[in-house]
């Protein structure tokens, strides 16, 4: 009986070192795969992709175009603050520092001037008070008439809609003269022979120094401003409203304004979300040069009109570009979307 148990231990020893061990799964093919990454300008990587990489980065192609868009002209411009004058008539005055020191001072004596108002205001409103208060003693020791307390009252209910009054101008005028308020004003000049040029019914695009053709700006409504212009520079002012409640733009501040020109260009025509801009600030987009392969191409954008990029310079009409997944396959090339 021994012997038997010993020949069977033996043989579950042999059968556990006979067993194979399990072999681990065979990896797939990649999805992407980048060809002369390291190569010249000349000789750009070429991204292949594979099986359904197009579908998940959700590539879209498009063929570039040439057709007519509005022309649009970037300049400089300047935050200004509108305010309302009494010497000019009612008639809009800009107060700013980019203007001259006579619209200034004549802001500030109309803010003394306000000044002076709400503590008149508020004299009258504390004789106001003792006058009634007096009236009603004396009602009450019946050495007068009712009609002397109700005459006290109504004085007094008047010097306190003069006192609000005055408190609302003081303080309308001092976010005017200070930059408060919801809006301000953009003072864009522009050259008198370009002036016709300029579609004025149109808004204009207003963004920060450094931004991009196509970052998203501000909206900027055309106002009827002071006609104001400098001789030496040839040059008139166009003054444009822009919401500025959350306080991003502050009187003195140089801005970029996009203002549409009424002609149109015959111009080369990419969507905006087929360009990627690199750290240089180099501008590309992706051609299609077969199927399931693409290559980057340098473009020069001149501007922007709503989802639709000008071209300065890149590849010819009917060309097959990337106008979705231009980013992922930015990142692919690069190493971040492998």
């Amino acid at each position: 009986m021994t012997g038997l148990v010993l020949v069977l231990g033996l043989l579950a020893i042999a059968s556990c070192g006979s067993s194979k061990p399990e072999e681990a799964p065979v990896s797939g093919t990649p999805t992407a795969k980048v060809e002369n990454a390291a190569g010249a300008e000349d000789t750009l990587a070429r991204i292949v992709l594979a099986g359904e990489a197009e579908q998940r980065l959700g590539i879209a192609v498009v063929p570039v175009e040439r057709r007519s868009l509005p022309r649009r002209r970037r300049t400089g411009g300047d935050v200004v603050v509108p305010m309302r004058l009494p010497a000019s008539g009612g008639r809009a005055v800009v107060v700013g520092p980019a203007l001259g020191a006579a619209d200034r001072l004549r802001a500030a004596d109309t803010l003394l001037a306000a000044d002076e108002a709400v503590a008149r205001a508020r004299v009258d409103v504390q004789m106001a008070n003792a006058t009634l208060a007096r009236a009603e003693r004396v009602l009450r020791a019946e050495a007068t008439s009712v009609r002397s307390v109700e005459e006290a009252r109504a004085r007094l209910a008047a010097a306190k809609v003069t006192l609000e009054t005055a408190e609302a101008r003081r303080k309308t005028l001092a976010e005017a003269t200070f930059g408060g308020g919801d809006s301000v004003w953009i003072r864009v000049p522009v050259w008198a022979g370009d002036v016709p040029r300029v579609a004025r019914a149109r808004p204009a695009m207003v963004a920060g120094l450094g931004e991009s053709p196509g970052a998203v700006g501000r909206v900027a409504t055309p106002v009827d401003g002071p006609r104001a212009g400098n001789a030496d520079a040839a040059t008139v002012d166009l003054f444009y409203a822009v919401d500025n409640r959350d306080g991003a733009l502050q009187s003195g501040e140089r801005v970029v304004v996009t203002l549409e020109l009424q002609e149109a260009d015959d111009m080369l025509v990419a969507p905006w979300s087929a360009i990627v801009v690199d750290v240089h600030g180099g501008e590309w987009l992706y051609e299609q040069v077969a199927p399931h392969t693409f290559v980057r191409r340098r473009v020069q954008v001149r501007w922007v009109v709503d989802e639709s990029a000008a071209l300065a310079s890149g590849p010819p009409p009917g060309t097959t570009v990337v106008a979705s997944g231009a980013a992922e396959l930015f990142g692919v090339e690069f190493g971040a979307g492998k």
